[in-house]
């Protein structure tokens, strides 16, 4: 089975989504969670814990490479800096997805852990 990296931001930019709007980190564990269920070891930046002298750079490049088939980016189309390592996971030939709704992006998901 996969070893997924899944990434993307943990919250959203408070002036332009409502608290009632599940947070990125939710959906990515959400994402997590159905990859899990398919039989895929999933990574979370969040879950790992931060190592003594390491940036989050560090911790990105050092969780990578560890092990990593797959990788997950939980895409966020809102203006400004969203992410200090989006180039760097491109650069990996990522192929993307589209959806439109919460259940067309699990549908999705579903479909992309059983190719893994």
């Amino acid at each position: 089975m996969a070893v997924v990296f899944v990434l993307g931001p943990g919250m959203w930019d408070p002036d332009k989504r409502t608290p009632a709007d599940p947070g990125p980190l939710q959906v990515r564990r959400d994402i997590a969670k159905n990859l899990k269920t398919h039989g895929h070891d999933v990574i979370l930046m969040e879950d790992d814990p931060d190592r003594e002298g390491e940036d989050l750079i560090d911790k990105f490049d050092r969780l990578l490479r560890h092990r990593v088939t797959d990788v997950v980016l939980y895409s966020v189309l809102e203006a400004g800096s969203r992410s200090r390592y989006l180039t760097a996971v491109a650069r990996l030939g990522l192929r993307p997805l589209e959806w439109e709704t919460d259940g067309d992006l699990h549908e999705q998901i579903r479909l992309l852990a059983t190719e893994l």
